[in-house]
């Protein structure tokens, strides 16, 4: 490890499952491609949201430019699965991937949309609430709305969750002792340690006691915020 390399134990690029590996047409969203630039806050943690009674939380995950995600949602007709030999579908799971290179889309459907395929709760006969305890896959054959969406959650949020839940680390950093990140080939701590030094400058600036997630969510409703 490079001397002040944050010591994250986040495994990069790992395998996941939220779409089988597909990652679709370059550049485009819902297939998933390459490209994407920064992202905006707040964000949750994976999962942390509540959902609506009858409904299920879903991730997908993409290389996909965050902010056109964001705008225009996941798009069934960017999926890919012909070039595997399969229908076009977009594919998501119960459970989040390994943080890593890919932006991750936390969102939410009913249990019984008729969209669902594969290992869905009424195909297999399991409740919502049940069903999101397990690791199964599920095919869309629609489009994902924005307004479906919980977040879409970035590699370096990992890494900003990483370090406020880290005392001493989160310490040094605001002491700068984390600053020859900053600007280097670890974008991912670059862009965290950047946006823990923001959100920490605005909350004292404002006086605000509580953390900067309380800060960033404070003009969201309550189900919305970060669980402690």
């Amino acid at each position: 490890m490079m001397e002040n390399e944050l010591d994250l134990g986040i495994v990069k690029g790992g395998p996941g499952s939220g779409n089988f590996g597909h990652e679709g047409r370059p550049g485009e969203v819902g297939g998933s491609g390459e490209g994407g630039e920064r992202g905006t806050a707040p964000h949750m943690k994976l999962g942390s949201a509540s959902i609506p009674d009858g409904y299920i939380r879903l991730y997908h995950y993409t290389k996909g430019d965050p902010e056109k995600i964001r705008e225009d949602g996941l798009k069934l007709a960017f999926a890919r699965g012909e070039t595997y030999g399969e229908p076009n579908f977009i594919w998501a799971s119960s459970k989040p991937p390994d943080p890593g290179s890919k932006n991750i889309v936390e969102f939410r459907v009913k249990e019984n949309d008729p969209f669902l395929g594969l290992e869905s709760p009424e195909r297999l006969g399991i409740v919502g609430r049940e069903w999101m305890k397990g690791n199964y896959h599920v095919s869309l054959t629609r489009d994902i709305f924005v307004t479906e969406f919980i977040q879409v959650h970035e590699p370096w949020h990992a890494v900003y969750e990483h370090i406020q839940d880290n005392p001493k680390l989160l310490q040094d950093v605001l002491d700068g002792k984390k600053d020859n990140l900053i600007g280097s080939k670890f974008p991912e701590e670059s862009r965290a340690i950047l946006e823990i030094k923001r959100d920490y400058t605005k909350a004292k600036m404002l006086k605000v006691s509580a953390s900067p997630y309380d800060y960033a969510f404070k003009d969201l409703p309550k189900a919305r915020r970060r669980k402690k």
